[in-house]
C-alpha cells in the first residue's frame, strides 16, 4: 500500500512538472472572452508591412503604424457581447508619401464562448501553433496557419491582447502580395510589454506655432505658443466635442490633465477669428 502511495504521490509530482513547463496545456483552446478582455485605458501598438507586385502594375511596398486605446466598454450577457470605443492614429507610408489620419471606431465582438478552434475551423484542423512562451510576459496564446500551392496564412491571439499577429502571402497568375501585421506594444493597467511605437500626426496643422511638453503628460504639460494678445485655450476629444475651456495669457501656460481620459485631444488657442491648433496624447 505504501508503495501504491508512492508511486500515485510521484505521478502527480510528474504531471505537475509537465503544466508547469507547459502553461499552454492547461488551457489549450482560449475563449473569445479571454482573448478580447480589454480595459478602459488599455493602448496597443501595431506595425504593419505589405508588398504587392503583378506583370500589370508596378511593385508597391506599404508600412502602417496604428495606435489604439481603449476609451469606452459595455457588456451585453444577454447577446454574450462586448462592445469597445477605440481612438486611433493611423499612418501610412507608401512609395514616400505619409499620411495620418485620426479616428473613432466602434467595435463589438460577439460569441464570447467561443473558442479559438471554433473560430479558426479549416486552419491546419485547427490544431495552434504554440511558440515563443515568454512572449507577451507570459500571457497564453493560440496561433494557427493554413496554406495551400499559391500561398499561406495565419494569425495568432494572445490573452487579453486580441489578435497579436496576422500573415499571408500569395504567388500566383504573375501577382505577388506579403502582408504582415503584429502587436509591438501594449500597455494593460501597470504592465508594459515591447516598444512603443508612437504617431503623432501632422493634424490638424502642420505649422502650427503650438509647442506641447511634455506630450504625453503625466499629470499636467505646457503649452508655448507665439504672441501676447489674450487668447481662449480650448481642448476637444476626436469627435470635435469640448472638454476643457480656459484663458491664455502670455505665451506659456501650465494646463492640468489629470482629469482628462486617455485618448488624443485638439488642443486650440482662439485669438479672434484667428486659431493655431496641435495634438495632445492622454495615456
Amino acid at each position: 500500500m505504501k508503495t501504491q502511495a508512492r508511486t500515485f504521490r510521484l505521478i502527480l509530482l510528474l504531471m505537475s512538472s509537465v503544466l508547469s513547463l507547459n502553461p499552454v496545456s492547461a488551457q489549450e483552446f482560449l475563449n473569445m472572452g479571454v482573448v478580447y478582455d480589454f480595459e478602459i485605458g488599455d493602448e496597443f501598438h501595431y506595425k504593419t508591412h505589405s508588398e504587392e507586385s503583378s506583370q500589370w502594375q508596378a511593385y508597391h511596398e506599404t508600412d502602417e503604424l496604428e495606435n489604439f486605446t481603449i476609451t469606452g466598454k459595455t457588456f451585453s450577457a444577454t447577446n454574450d457581447t462586448v462592445f469597445y470605443k477605440l481612438e486611433c492614429i493611423h499612418r501610412i507610408i507608401r512609395s514616400g508619401e505619409i499620411r495620418d489620419t485620426m479616428f473613432v471606431q466602434e467595435v463589438f465582438y460577439t460569441n464570447l464562448d467561443r473558442t479559438t478552434k471554433q473560430v479558426c475551423n479549416g486552419y491546419q484542423g485547427s490544431t495552434p501553433n504554440h511558440s515563443n512562451p515568454e512572449q507577451f510576459n507570459g500571457r497564453i496564446q493560440n496561433s494557427f496557419s493554413d496554406g495551400d500551392f499559391n500561398g499561406s496564412s495565419g494569425l495568432g491571439y494572445a490573452a487579453g491582447l486580441g489578435i497579436f499577429r496576422t500573415w499571408g502571402n500569395y504567388s500566383g497568375q504573375g501577382n505577388s502580395t506579403q502582408y504582415e501585421r503584429s502587436l509591438v506594444y501594449y500597455k494593460k493597467g501597470e504592465e508594459e510589454w515591447g516598444t512603443r511605437t508612437q504617431a503623432i500626426p501632422e493634424f490638424p496643422n502642420s505649422n502650427s506655432s503650438i509647442r506641447i511638453y511634455p506630450n504625453p503628460p503625466i499629470d499636467e504639460t505646457t503649452i508655448v505658443r507665439e504672441g501676447t494678445d489674450d487668447a481662449i485655450l480650448i481642448v476637444s476629444d476626436c469627435q470635435g466635442r469640448k472638454v476643457l475651456t480656459e484663458k491664455f495669457e502670455g505665451q506659456i501656460k501650465t494646463l492640468s490633465t489629470s482629469s482628462l481620459t486617455p485618448g488624443i485631444y485638439i488642443v486650440s488657442t482662439v485669438v479672434g477669428n484667428k486659431s493655431e491648433s496641435a495634438i495632445l496624447i492622454i495615456q
